[in-house]
């Protein structure tokens, strides 16, 4: 009963977190795509069904004996929550919530005329935007950024060594950028090399509380120790069927981000390319880009989209950020994109402006080096 309580609390504060950090403005990423409810809600209304758990093993009796807490109030304010706070939160995520009960970052773009389906305010009003959460575009990646020179790029890649056309091709575009790099710094682009670390902090977090869930969630299944499964209430079978889902999914999200943390995969930005420790780019092989998800917050996730045969040498290098399956990797990806990991300690944005641009310059240099020959 005790564990019961115990995990059924902790997944109940992890659902009114997750709430908080969506309903706070901390992540905008659910907003694209809105329909008429506010999505957030749905973890609200996880951490009031959970904590109803709690308070039901806590005041009605078990097969162990007398309820724990004999209290009218708890018994009231479980039947609150299960049956008037539980569907309203429901009606909300769908349909229609008050507006005096949304967060002051939204009832500032609703009352500018946004209908706030997208993660950030529309153009058309974005010069009336004070909250910090609605004013996040308009930074520059100029102090974002941290050169740190001689840093040897994609010195671990896999990639073979350019041939003598490619080495041309990158001692033209050297030139040209250092040529240029006068007028890239009135410009506000940073000396490079520049050098993107991945925040491994949250990889930890989320790996080691994975990795914690599935072995309460296995001792569950197995019921070790077994004093803690002896005589339990009503609810603990339905827990434990629920852990036989839980406790090998838990396990596959604790290593795959433990991986993340262990080997996180620093973006180093070059006169001749883009790279990791894994994968190696020149400006040449990249076709276009974008960003998934919110472009400032650590959630979001650049995107390149680059040649074939660049896909075919570095593609199963990516495969760990492709996507597949699931949103996070393990699989090659389908698309000739290869992803940047997420969580990087400078918003994607700022990023995918520095490659975009860079790559928009390098192309110019070399195109005018091959008119003057």
């Amino acid at each position: 009963m005790i564990i019961f309580i115990v995990v059924m609390q902790v997944f109940a504060l992890l659902c009114f977190f997750l709430w908080w950090q969506s309903w706070s403005g901390k992540s905008t990423t659910w907003l694209e795509g809105r329909g008429r409810g506010w999505r957030p809600l749905f973890f609200l209304f996880g951490g009031f069904f959970l904590q109803g758990f709690v308070l039901a093993a806590l005041v009605f009796p078990s097969a162990q004996g007398s309820a724990p807490v004999d209290s009218d109030w708890l018994r009231l304010l479980l039947v609150v929550m299960w049956f008037v706070a539980c569907p309203v939160i429901l009606f909300g995520m769908f349909f229609w919530w008050p507006r005096f009960m949304l967060p002051g970052w939204i009832r500032e773009r609703l009352h500018a005329g946004d209908p706030v389906k997208t993660a950030h305010p529309i153009p058309e009003v974005q010069h009336l935007m004070t909250k910090p959460q609605n004013t996040q575009l308009k930074t520059s990646f100029a102090d974002a950024a941290h050169p740190q020179a001689g840093h040897r790029t994609g010195e671990d890649s896999a990639a073979p060594m350019p041939s003598p056309t490619e080495q041309n091709s990158s001692a033209e575009a050297v030139s040209g950028y250092r040529q240029s790099r006068t007028s890239r710094r009135s410009a506000g682009i940073p000396e490079l090399p520049v050098v993107f670390k991945v925040a491994t902090g949250r990889w930890w977090f989320g790996g080691i509380i994975g990795i914690i869930s599935a072995v309460v969630l296995t001792a569950a299944i197995l019921g070790v120790p077994s004093a803690a499964f002896e005589d339990a209430s009503g609810l603990m079978p339905l827990y434990r069927a629920l852990a036989v889902i839980g406790a090998p999914l838990a396990a596959l999200a604790g290593l795959y981000l433990l991986r993340g943390a262990l080997r996180p995969e620093h973006v180093t930005i070059s006169p001749e390319g883009v790279s990791t420790r894994h994968w190696t780019l020149h400006w040449k092989e990249i076709e276009d880009l974008h960003i998934k998800g919110d472009p400032t917050s650590h959630k979001g996730r650049v995107q390149l989209r680059v040649t074939d045969s660049a896909f075919t040498r570095e593609g199963p290098n990516n495969r760990w950020l492709s996507g597949r399956p699931f949103g996070v990797g393990g699989m090659i990806n389908k698309e000739p994109i290869i992803q940047l990991q997420p969580g990087l300690k400078t918003p994607p944005m700022h990023i995918a402006e520095l490659i975009q641009t860079l790559r928009t310059s390098t192309g110019t240099t070399s195109l005018n080096s091959r008119q003057r020959r």
